[in-house]
């Protein structure tokens, strides 16, 4: 049974919610709607249909509300569907999808893995990438258990896997640690699309310590600040994916 969370308060679901539901009657995906709230998070929906028995929870709308579905189910045997909305690419490419057709189709053939999520600090949890934006670079250090980096850097970005599906079930993050040209190490370096150069590590855990404080982003929102830990939990997640990724 199908058990869709979704925020009405974004109109750019509202204004589609009754093709969607449609759309689900064709593909034979009916199920039952949880609606956003101020007295009740996509969180608690998502632990409240976990509770109830519902042996699919399917997040509709951007990297916030999938997130926060994403804690609800983290470590369960409910599986999780993705129809995403107002989202970033990364999401997209996750599951497989370009179009919100074909993310109705997933949820119709229901190809499970079972993939990697990141959680940062205590009680956020991230799919895809968290970052961190600076305006200029910051003295800071990443410690991973084994080593620490030291460094004057702009931009961090901790993503849990690069695009390809095995990638995502690998329990390593691929950490981008963005530096000015001068600050060149023995790290093997990259070029970036936007030609800013990077060095490249596979890690399963880090703790940030900055200067100053730092903003912590998930999509756009600022889910924690400096100093902060970034874990990865392995396998820790039942996620349908399009059928052909």
């Amino acid at each position: 049974m199908y058990y869709y969370i979704l925020d009405l308060g974004n109109k750019n679901i509202a204004k589609i919610k009754e093709k969607l539901e449609v759309m689900m009657a064709s593909y034979g995906i009916s199920g039952d709607f949880g609606k956003i709230s101020p007295l009740c998070s996509a969180y608690e929906l998502a632990k409240r249909a976990r509770a109830e028995g519902y042996s699919t929870v399917v997040a509709i709308g951007n990297t916030e509300i999938i997130n926060q579905v994403t804690q609800g189910l983290v470590n369960s045997d409910t599986t999780m569907g993705i129809i995403p909305i107002d989202t970033d690419s990364t999401i997209y490419d996750l599951i497989g999808v370009e179009a919100l057709k074909d993310a109705l189709e997933t949820l119709r053939t229901r190809k499970i893995e079972t993939i990697d999520i990141g959680k940062v600090s205590e009680n956020k949890y991230f799919l895809t990438e968290a970052k961190i934006l600076n305006s200029r670079p910051i003295p800071t250090v990443l410690d991973f258990t084994n080593f620490k980096i030291g460094g004057n850097f702009k931009e961090i970005i901790i993503a849990n896997g690069s695009g390809s599906k095995k990638s995502y079930e690998d329990g390593l993050f691929d950490i981008k640690i963005f530096h000015q040209e001068k600050n060149k190490s023995i790290w093997q370096i990259f070029k970036a699309k936007d030609e800013k150069e990077f060095s490249l590590l596979h890690q399963e855990n880090l703790k940030i310590e900055t200067e100053q404080q730092c903003e912590v982003l998930i999509d756009h929102e600022v889910v924690t600040k400096t100093p902060c830990q970034i874990s990865i939990l392995p396998l820790a997640l039942k996620l349908i994916i399009a059928r052909s990724h």
